[in-house]
């Protein structure tokens, strides 16, 4: 009976020592997974930031930069207004300039003055108005107006009466399609006995007469 005692306290304490073993190696395993694993997502994650840093490094804000000096300047995004560029110019056309914009300014934009140009006729330093037309005339160009020479007053206002479509197109406002319809008027109708009678004609009504009283006579 005693020697039975002693075996089964053998047996026990080997099972508790196997016991013990082998909890001992499932930690330890665990742990060493673990290790690994951290320092797997170690290595992940300092390849993430290295190829971060090559791809911030590679783009070239110079695009945004520019894009920002652009939009820093009104002047190069608003256009306030539109004018018809026309005769002795590089390139005739409608342009869009800011609302301080000049004459001269205009004429830039149409590609300058060509070499027989009178520019002597013109305001160069005017402001523009907007849906103006600007006519540079030729040098020795037969011209009953010359609007923008003292600022559009006295001899430089444009006779309504006598105009040519010309003429009648360097008045705000006034493109080519007004312009044939005044002279429309003038056959159909006849002169014009007041200023104020231009607003008879189709499509000039008070906002578009308001830009031209000052520049016009009959």
């Amino acid at each position: 009976m005693h020697i039975y005692k002693k075996f089964s306290a053998v047996i026990t304490t080997l099972l508790l020592l196997i016991a013990s073993l082998i909890y001992g190696i499932s930690w330890w395993k665990e742990e060493s997974k673990g290790s690994i694993g951290t320092k797997e997502s170690i290595e992940i994650e300092s390849k993430d930031s290295i190829e971060f840093k090559e791809m911030n490094e590679s783009i070239d804000f110079s695009e945004t930069k520019m894009i920002e000096e652009s939009t820093s300047d009104p002047r190069k995004n608003s256009m306030d207004l539109y004018v018809f560029v026309c005769g002795a110019v590089a390139r005739p056309g409608v342009y869009g300039l800011s609302k301080e914009a000049r004459v001269y300014e205009a004429l830039e934009q149409a590609g300058g003055a060509l070499e027989d140009a009178a520019l002597e006729q013109l305001n160069l330093a005017r402001v523009l108005m907007d849906e103006e037309t600007i006519y540079v005339p030729r040098v020795g160009e037969e011209s009953e107006f010359s609007p923008l020479a003292d600022g559009g007053r006295d001899d430089g206002l444009v006779n309504l009466n006598t105009a040519s479509k010309e003429e009648l197109m360097t008045l705000p406002g006034i493109g080519e399609s007004r312009a044939e319809s005044i002279l429309d008027y003038r056959k159909q109708v006849g002169k014009f006995q007041h200023i104020e009678d231009v607003m008879q004609v189709s499509g000039i009504k008070e906002n578009a007469f308001a830009k031209i009283k000052e520049l016009i006579c009959v």
